[in-house]
């Protein structure tokens, strides 16, 4: 007898390494937006405290094997414009206060610039990475290293 219950239905095997890169990076753009706020900075926290939150939950719903067939493709959408969302606040913030080019600091500088390079694009490789898993994943239950746990033969 397995160790693993083949029964189980897991819809989709969520790329684990890149969801825990995502909230990290997501995290670490909220800590810089909130360290010296300004009110430039609102279009760039409360989109990215959204989709970190978004990312969290959708995370933990998808380590639960219960069938989420059809919030796949929301679930993309959200995150496809989320992503765009985040790149426009951090050009809003970067053109309505101009001062951020002068500080010693530039926390918020870097946050703009993570908000508008590295976090959409990593929004949009969750949402294209979950309906890849869709369609072309295994039926098999997540893991961390993003490998089946299931031992086949």
């Amino acid at each position: 007898m397995d160790k693993y219950n083949h029964t189980k239905i897991w819809p989709i095997n969520i790329n684990c390494p890149l969801y825990l890169i995502t909230m990290s990076v997501g995290l670490l753009n909220l800590a810089l937006n909130l360290y010296d706020y300004r009110t430039s900075q609102l279009c760039l926290i409360i989109p990215s405290a959204f989709m970190l939150g978004h990312t969290v939950l959708v995370f933990i719903v998808f380590s639960f094997p219960i069938s989420t067939r059809y919030m796949v493709p929301y679930i993309c959408g959200i995150n496809i414009f989320g992503g765009f969302i985040i790149g426009s606040g951090a050009v809003i913030s970067v053109l309505k206060d101009a001062t951020i080019f002068d500080e010693l600091i530039p926390t918020n500088l870097s946050a703009d610039i993570c908000g508008f390079f590295l976090l959409p694009v990593l929004y949009f490789a969750v949402g294209v990475s979950i309906v890849h898993q869709q369609f072309y994943g295994l039926n098999i239950p997540p893991s961390l290293t993003g490998m089946s746990l299931l031992k086949t033969g």
